[in-house]
C-alpha cells in the first residue's frame, strides 16, 4: 500500500458547540515530524442536509491551502473524489481552517484533509468517519414536564425517530432566571420559583418542550413509617414527602445493609432478605435525610 504523506495533524479530542446552524468542533494539532492525519476515533453521525463544521488546527502557515476530498460523492457530491483533482480547499488563516461538510443523501463516507494535492488513500488513514441517516421527522425528550427544587439539576436527554439523525440538538429556556439549560446536552438547573419552557431544537425544525416547574429547596423530607418489621420475602412501599411549597424530584434511598433489607435506590421498595435490622434512607438533593429502621424476621 502506497504510504501518504500528509501535514495536517489532529488530536482526538473534540469540543461540540453550536455555531449558526451547524455544528462546530475544534481539533488541535500536534506536529509529528511525519504529518500523517491521524485517524478519529470519534465518528459522527448527521442527519440528511444538517450543515456541519470542523475547526482545524494545520500544521502549515498563512497563505497555504487545505485541500478535502470524499470516498463517497453520493454523499458529499460537493466534495472531490479520493485521487481526484481537488475542487474544494480552504486558505490557512492563524493556522487554522475551518472544514463545512453538507450531506445530500443517506450513506457512509470518509474524509480526507491534507495541504498536499495529490493524496494516497488508505482506510487505515481516513480522518473524519461520517454516517448520514435521515432527517428527523420528529424529536421527544424524556420528560415532558418536570418539578425541581431550587438548586436542584436534571438531565433532559433527547431522541429522534429510529433511522434518523441530528447532530445538533441545541436547547434553549423561555426564562434562564428560572431555569437555565445547557446549550448542548440539556442540563437543566432550577434557578428561581417558577416556570419555565425548555426547547430543543433540530436542524431541520423539528422541536420538542418540557415545562420545568421551580419550587423552593425542602428544608426537611420524611417517610411514611419510621420503624417497618417485615418477614423474609416481605415488600413494603417506602413513601417520602418534602414540607408544603417545596420540591426535590430526585430522592433516591439506600440501605445500610442490602443483604437484610434491599430497596430500589427510585421508588423506596423494600425487600426483606434475611433475618436481622437495616436502615433505610432517603435524601434529597440538598442533603436532607429521613430514615427507617427495618427489622427482618423469619416466615
Amino acid at each position: 500500500m502506497k504510504k501518504r504523506i500528509l501535514s495536517i495533524i489532529l488530536t482526538l479530542t473534540i469540543c461540540v458547540s453550536a455555531v449558526a446552524a451547524a455544528s462546530v468542533n475544534t481539533c488541535s494539532a500536534v506536529s509529528q515530524g511525519t504529518g500523517r492525519v491521524l485517524p478519529n476515533e470519534k465518528p459522527i453521525t448527521l442527519g440528511v442536509n444538517e450543515p456541519y463544521k470542523q475547526v482545524l488546527d494545520v500544521d502549515a502557515g498563512n497563505g497555504d491551502y487545505v485541500y478535502v476530498w470524499t470516498s463517497n460523492r453520493s454523499v458529499f457530491p460537493d466534495l472531490s473524489a479520493m485521487n481526484s483533482t481537488p475542487k474544494v480547499k480552504y486558505k490557512v488563516s492563524n493556522r487554522r481552517v475551518i472544514l463545512s461538510l453538507y450531506p445530500r443523501q443517506t450513506g457512509y463516507a470518509d474524509i480526507l484533509c491534507s495541504t498536499y494535492k495529490k493524496s494516497y488513500w488508505s482506510d487505515k488513514d481516513s480522518w473524519l468517519k461520517v454516517t448520514v441517516k435521515k432527517a428527523p421527522a420528529y424529536i421527544s425528550l424524556n420528560k415532558t414536564s418536570i418539578t425541581l427544587g431550587i438548586g436542584e439539576t436534571f438531565d433532559l436527554n433527547s431522541y429522534v425517530n429510529s433511522g434518523a439523525a441530528a447532530y445538533s440538538r441545541p436547547y434553549s429556556s423561555s426564562n434562564s432566571r428560572v431555569a437555565s439549560v445547557t446549550k448542548s446536552g440539556g442540563l437543566v438547573t432550577a434557578k428561581a420559583v417558577g416556570t419555565a419552557k425548555v426547547t430543543v431544537k433540530t436542524y431541520n425544525g423539528k422541536t420538542a418542550t418540557c415545562t420545568v416547574t421551580v419550587k423552593k429547596a425542602p428544608t426537611k423530607i420524611s417517610l411514611n413509617k419510621t420503624n417497618l418489621t417485615l418477614k423474609v420475602g416481605q415488600t413494603f412501599d417506602l413513601n417520602s414527602y418534602v414540607n408544603s411549597g417545596a420540591a426535590a424530584y430526585s430522592r433516591p434511598y439506600s440501605s445500610s445493609n442490602s443483604r437484610v433489607a434491599s430497596v430500589t435506590k427510585s421508588g423506596g421498595l423494600v425487600t426483606a432478605k434475611s433475618v436481622g435490622t437495616a436502615k433505610i434512607t432517603v435524601k434529597t438533593f440538598n442533603g436532607k435525610t429521613a430514615t427507617c429502621t427495618v427489622n427482618v424476621k423469619k416466615r
